[in-house]
Parts: structure tokens; C-alpha cells; sequence
């Protein structure tokens, strides 16, 4: 696992100002939950493709007055652009699990391999993306569920981990926050316990 690039959403629009009535591009069911949470009278329109591919729907589509994409992806392509860019606060837009993350999967087996990926292999990404893994895998979530979990491990150990699980279009969401250290509970329990608390809400 490599080192964990920006991991917010930005909102990426034709003017300073969202209003109510404004029409938003997102593929992601978790940010469609966000925004219509966020700006309950927002227009959600389904956009799909590469980067620049929605950067150009945006600037050709009259309907269009905003999109949202990750911003890890366009810092990664450094692509530039015209357009108002605001970032979304991680609190009401919690990331999608992973997201910000690129890392490599190898045969379990597979010894000479591991011991050559050790070597680049950043342990504070690593640890939060086992706790984020985690707690998807309890909520049986996947990338059509409208959830998203972030966690963060410091220099110290210490993790901290939120969710944020819509059960409804438009709903208020569920949400949990949590701060363990990794020499307690490894990070797996951490994901777990963050999940009891999430499934707690829905007695």
C-alpha cells in the first residue's frame, strides 16, 4: 500500500455558489446520498466516464451546473481546470473506503513478493485501509452502497475511524466516530467495533 493521496471529494462547478435548484453529475450512490442530504432541492444526474471525459460534459452540457469527482484523481492526472473547485468537508462527506489508495495484491504464498513490496509498503495507510476493509466487509458493503468509512492512523498509533451509512435517499445518515490505538486492537477489530456501534442505530 502506498502512501494515501488527498482523499476528500471536490465539487467541481460553473459558478461560485450552489443553489437549490442546481443539477449535480455523480455516478457514486454514496455521494448522490451526500448531496441530496447536504442540499435536500439538488437535481442528481447520473455522469460516467473518465475524468476528463466529465470535465467535458460539464463544460458542454447545459443541464449540467456541477459535478463531483475524487480529488486524488485529478491530483494524480494534474488536471487542470476553469471551472470553481470547492472541497467537500470530510465530516458530511465521508470518503469511500479506500479511496485516495492505490496498493498491490500478491499470492498469499508468495514470499519473494512480499518481502520486495515490504519495502514501499507505507504501514499508516496500510493499517487504515485493513479498518476501513473491515468495516465494509461486517455492513457487507460494496461500491453500489450508499456508505463511507475514513480512517487515519498518526504517528503515534493512533486510529481514528468514521462512518456515515444511509439507509434512504434524502434520510439523515448514521453516523460513528471512533479513536483506538493499534497497539490495543489491531486494526480489524477497530473496523469492527466502529460497525457495532453503526448497526447499534438501526434497534
Amino acid at each position: 500500500v502506498l502512501p494515501r493521496a488527498a482523499v476528500g471529494d471536490l465539487l467541481i462547478s460553473k459558478s461560485a455558489e450552489l443553489n437549490g435548484a442546481a443539477t449535480v453529475g455523480t455516478s457514486s450512490v454514496r455521494r448522490q446520498h451526500q448531496l441530496r442530504a447536504k442540499w435536500p432541492e439538488v437535481q442528481v444526474l447520473e455522469l460516467r466516464g473518465n475524468v476528463p471525459t466529465r470535465l467535458r460534459k460539464l463544460a458542454e452540457s447545459a443541464e449540467l451546473n456541477a459535478i463531483v469527482l475524487a480529488r486524488a484523481g485529478l491530483d494524480r492526472l494534474e488536471v487542470k481546470t476553469d471551472f470553481y473547485t470547492r472541497e467537500l468537508p470530510l465530516d458530511e462527506f465521508v470518503p469511500a473506503g479506500g479511496q485516495g489508495i492505490i496498493a498491490m495484491q500478491i499470492r498469499r504464498a508468495d514470499e519473494r513478493t512480499r518481502s520486495l513490496v515490504a519495502a514501499v509498503d507505507d504501514v499508516a495507510t496500510h493499517e487504515s485501509l485493513r479498518a476501513e476493509r473491515e468495516f465494509l466487509r461486517r455492513l457487507q458493503g460494496d461500491c453500489q452502497s450508499p456508505v463511507g468509512v475514513f480512517a487515519e492512523r498518526n504517528a503515534a498509533g493512533e486510529i481514528t475511524i468514521r462512518a456515515q451509512v444511509f439507509d434512504a435517499l434524502g434520510s439523515a445518515p448514521r453516523t460513528a466516530k471512533l479513536v483506538r490505538y493499534t497497539s490495543e486492537q489491531p486494526p480489524e477489530v477497530i473496523g469492527a467495533m466502529l460497525f457495532a456501534f453503526i448497526d447499534g442505530q438501526r434497534k
